[in-house]
């Protein structure tokens, strides 16, 4: 199995019509900060906007050439916040093991040191997913979760039976980011 973690700025018309597909579906939308249907106009000038912001990562997860998903982060005021999210119906596994993929290239490759989440109440999926990951609840308001994960919390976290188990699965995984 091969994934494929693209940048969005080197994305294809398909693909990036695919990544806008998958974020304005509702099960998607009800869960993002923003939560309107985004045009294909806006989605584009939004995509060439990313083109040279060195604060903004985000890629297009594209699994046996199927764009599954999208993982990113965002730097503002000098902390980072990671954002993920898959078709529905995308094995729990997949979508465990691009986590994982993700959050060792943001400790190690782009070399943060903490990164938040922040998480609507309603998403209890979300919410439980980044705690399996480590994150930790700092803070929670009417509407919102704070978490957060240090890349020491990361690397002290990596012997759980969630992540041993992950680490399992990625010997039958090639990746690449690009």
């Amino acid at each position: 199995m091969k994934i494929v973690f693209k940048n969005y700025s080197t994305l294809n018309e398909q693909e990036s019509f695919e990544i806008l597909n998958i974020r304005n579906k509702d099960f998607i939308r009800k869960n993002m900060i923003t939560n309107e249907i985004i045009s294909l106009e806006n989605h584009t000038k939004w995509i060439n906007s990313l083109k040279n912001n060195l604060d903004k990562k985000y890629f297009a997860i594209i699994c046996e050439n199927e764009v599954m998903g999208s993982c990113s982060w965002v730097k503002e005021k000098d902390e980072f916040t990671w954002g993920i999210f898959f078709k529905e119906e995308v094995n729990p596994i997949i979508s465990s093991c691009c986590a994982y993929l993700f959050l060792e290239n943001c400790f190690f490759y782009d070399k943060i040191e903490k990164l938040g989440s922040l998480v609507k109440k309603e998403n209890t999926i979300a919410f439980s997913f980044n705690k399996n990951f480590g994150f930790e609840l700092y803070k929670e308001d009417e509407d919102y979760f704070y978490l957060k994960l240090e890349k020491e919390d990361w690397e002290n976290n990596k012997n759980s039976r969630l992540i041993k188990s992950i680490k399992k699965y990625l010997d039958k995984i090639e990746y690449q980011f690009s």
